[in-house]
């Protein structure tokens, strides 16, 4: 869970105005449908429609996983212009320092680290093969304890 500022001209923007709470699913990436993300916002909302007596409960097959709550995020950006080779991946808890891939040049040469600038967990991530310096490149939610 990711509480995040208000935007303007955005839904929750216009939600807040007229007293709305609004709860906000994003996952996938753009114009790419995946599964596991679809799968997981469906059960979500089965959760909360369940949760507010509008459904009958299913049973879900063992334990739900424990939620992960921040206030803060950030992108790491690119330091250098190359052709990014991640090493982390969405769901990944990285720690201030790690390594999360470099930069080469076009004869495969490293030119640059790619490193995290906080510790959390990887909510997003550029599919961008070549970036240029100013890039986001990965999206590190800080975790609360």
């Amino acid at each position: 869970m990711v509480h995040a500022r208000l935007r303007d001209g955005s839904l929750r923007q216009a939600a807040v105005e007229v007293g709305a709470k609004v709860l906000l699913y994003e996952a996938g990436e753009a114009l790419r449908f995946d599964a596991v993300s679809i799968a997981t916002g469906v059960a979500g909302i089965r959760r909360v429609l369940e949760h507010l007596g509008m459904v009958d409960p299913q049973p879900t097959g063992g334990p739900l996983p424990s939620a992960v709550e921040s206030r803060s995020t950030g992108w790491v950006r690119a330091r250098g212009t190359g052709i990014l080779n991640l090493e982390t991946e969405l769901g990944a808890f990285v720690e201030a320092g790690q390594r999360l891939g470099g930069l080469s040049d076009t004869f495969g040469r490293r030119v640059r680290l790619v490193r995290a600038d906080r510790s959390g967990i990887v909510i997003g991530l550029t599919r961008a093969p070549v970036v240029n310096a100013g890039d986001a490149l990965v999206h590190i939610a800080a975790v609360e304890q």
